[in-house]
């Protein structure tokens, strides 16, 4: 760049520091705007001298970000749409030349966009050999906003299998049954997958007389593995074990080896194209019922998920739910999906989405523990995509005590085992604002010894921050459950986010490393008394849509319970306990039975055990608990 450019520069950014509305440079005793001048410079620039100017000027370094949904949008205006039912740009390109959708208006009006969306999508039809946009979803954040999701719809309520989601593609107009298999981010898995290529021609009687299907199919589904012994679904990590990566197996080297009894199993719950019919724009009821004769089902290998019918229109369908929900999580699913039964798999408008529900969507409910924040990095993408300043961190690493114990009863040097990382999708920017602010008073470089602590780490899983905090954090986290990550040999919580930084507590006060591994076994593991754990999940999630209701008719001072302070048990007595708000009779003792307490003043922190009735009663009205 030339002198006279560089001295324009630094007149303009002169002129920038101005106040608001003074944007003029006064030169040989005249003002002039600084765009104008600005034009001047571009004017004589190169194209790639252009681009670094602007990247100087706004201090950005990052490379262009086209948005591709305006500039394909501005092409025609159902491309965006196209492309995202099918992965493929000269598929979906291709698509515009349909005999419908060419004589729409490249840009119509905007209020008659949706109509024609509408119109456009019944012309689709998948094509064998093309990933298809699988369906979105709607994540429900309590029975109650399930319940405005739903509408007056009848739902289909299906569980929400903690696999791998494929989509097969099948063509039976070349030599033999050709499989092709996508994966979820839509890459072609089908070399990898071979391990349920025999199992799928078995079920789906390829290359027999009695096969269903006569020229192509598209069907959607979840690969798992089956236990033969234990007669169950296994975690989702021993997935891994089973299947490559690009030809090699990744994350596994940490992993027991492979028992006789497991082996993979596809579980089927969709189909998008059999033959000549499109079933995508289908009802999921038709969709089903095209499903269940073309599958045979072979116990532990191929299977169609179950599901049930529930009328949202009806009184009791939020009682119905939670029920099955409750259900679930006592099995230990990983939750629930929903889908409209009249409802087409394809729809432009986003109007019908299915819904997702898990425990740790609803405030609350989560598998939570306190852990350490030990130490940072900064990511230079990550703090731009922030927008919050200069930082010093934006990822922070999560620890364990290890020597609990030992620290507790003689004082000892902690020792930190960091397990897991958590970035800008885990933490808030008050949070990642408040840890860069504290932390920088308290940095150290990283070392895996030094005066105030240890530090141990997994080599395999590259978790060396580069600074550490020599007064570790005190973090809230909530997970959806638990798992095993790639190469090692502990468990720790799956998508953890970060709730709260406690300022009260101590390292003393967090978890250990032992305790998270017998929690996440608790919580792998399907109880003995499932009946009674149902029943308590069943109270939790009804205390937790009362106290919604709380927060919504009362002052804060009135309401002082959080949603993530009520009703968490460690451990429940299976005789005496009672839901918040509710007691036990004395006189019919073992039976459970429960009467509702009328006051208004009851703090749903707790449950109410009464061995005397009349006593419990007068506490209430006198003293509000």
């Amino acid at each position: 760049m030339s002198d006279p450019v560089g001295s324009l520069t630094q007149t303009v950014a002169g002129a920038g520091q101005k106040p608001r509305g003074q944007g003029f440079i006064t030169k040989h005793g005249r003002s002039i705007r600084a765009d104008d001048l600005l034009s001047k410079v571009f004017r004589v620039l190169q194209s790639s001298e252009t681009k670094w100017m602007i990247r100087i000027l706004s201090k950005n370094y990052s490379p262009a970000r086209v948005p591709e949904t305006l500039v394909m949008s501005r092409f025609h205006f159902l491309l965006p749409d196209l492309l995202r039912f099918q992965n493929s740009m000269p598929a979906a390109v291709g698509l515009l030349g349909s005999p419908t959708i060419r004589h729409m208006p490249i840009q119509p009006a905007v209020d008659t966009c949706d109509e024609l969306k509408e119109v456009a999508s019944r012309e689709l039809e998948p094509q064998a050999g093309i990933m298809t946009a699988h369906a979105t979803y709607e994540k429900a954040r309590s029975i109650r906003h399930c319940c405005q999701l739903a509408g007056p719809r009848r739902m289909s309520v299906e569980r929400k299998y903690d696999g791998e989601y494929y989509q097969i593609h099948l063509d039976l107009n070349k030599s033999g049954a050709a499989i092709k298999i996508f994966s979820k981010s839509g890459r072609d898995s089908t070399s990898d997958r071979v391990g349920i290529h025999r199992a799928l021609r078995d079920s789906l009687e390829l290359d027999t007389a009695g096969c269903k299907i006569k020229k192509r199919c598209i069907l959607e589904g979840e690969l798992l593995v089956w236990n033969d012994d234990d007669g169950r679904i296994e975690p989702f990590h021993k997935i891994r074990r089973h299947v490559k990566r690009s030809g090699r197996f990744l994350g596994a080297a940490r992993d027991s080896p492979i028992e006789s009894s497991e082996h993979l199993m596809i579980m089927f719950y969709n189909i998008l194209l059999l033959d000549d019919i499109g079933c995508g724009l289908e009802s999921h009821d038709e969709r089903r019922r095209r499903l269940q004769p073309l599958v045979r089902r072979i116990p532990g290998r191929t299977d169609i998920g179950s599901r049930e019918v529930i009328n949202f229109s009806s009184f009791d369908a939020a009682e119905r739910l939670s029920e099955t929900f409750a259900q679930a999580i006592t099995q230990r699913w990983e939750g629930l999906v929903l889908k409209g039964c009249d409802d087409p798999y394809f729809s432009f408008n986003g109007s019908r989405p299915f819904i997702k529900l898990k425990k740790d969507y609803i405030p609350g409910l989560g598998d939570t523990a306190d852990f350490v924040i030990i130490g940072g990095r900064r990511d230079a993408g990550d703090e731009h995509e922030l927008g919050i300043g200069s930082l010093w961190w934006t990822s922070f690493y999560l620890g364990c005590i290890e020597n609990k114990g030992e620290v507790c009863r003689f004082n000892a040097k902690p020792r930190f085992r960091i397990i897991d990382t958590i970035d800008r999708h885990g933490i808030s920017k008050e949070n990642i604002t408040y840890l860069n602010r504290h932390g920088y008073f308290t940095r150290a470089p990283f070392a895996k010894s030094m005066p105030e602590f240890d530090v141990l780490f997994e080599p395999t899983r590259r978790l060396q921050p580069v600074e550490l905090f020599k007064h570790p954090f005190i973090v809230e986290v909530v997970g959806a459950g638990f798992d095993k990550p790639a190469n090692v040999g502990y468990f720790a919580l799956r998508f953890p986010r970060v709730l709260k930084v406690h300022e009260d507590r101590s390292f003393r006060d967090t978890i250990s490393f032992e305790e998270l591994q017998e929690m996440a076994l608790r919580c792998l593991e399907i109880s003995d008394d499932g009946e009674q754990e149902e029943k308590s999940w069943l109270w939790r999630l009804r205390a937790n849509e009362h106290l919604v209701d709380r927060s919504r008719t009362s002052s804060p001072s009135d309401d002082a319970v959080s949603v993530a302070e009520i009703c968490v048990w460690e451990k429940i007595p299976p005789k005496t306990s009672s839901p918040p708000g509710f007691w036990l009779s004395k006189d019919r003792p073992g039976e459970n039975k429960f009467d509702k307490l009328s006051s208004t003043r009851v703090n749903t922190r707790f449950c109410l055990w009464c061995p005397n009735q009349e006593s419990i009663k007068d506490q209430i009205t006198k003293d509000g608990i």
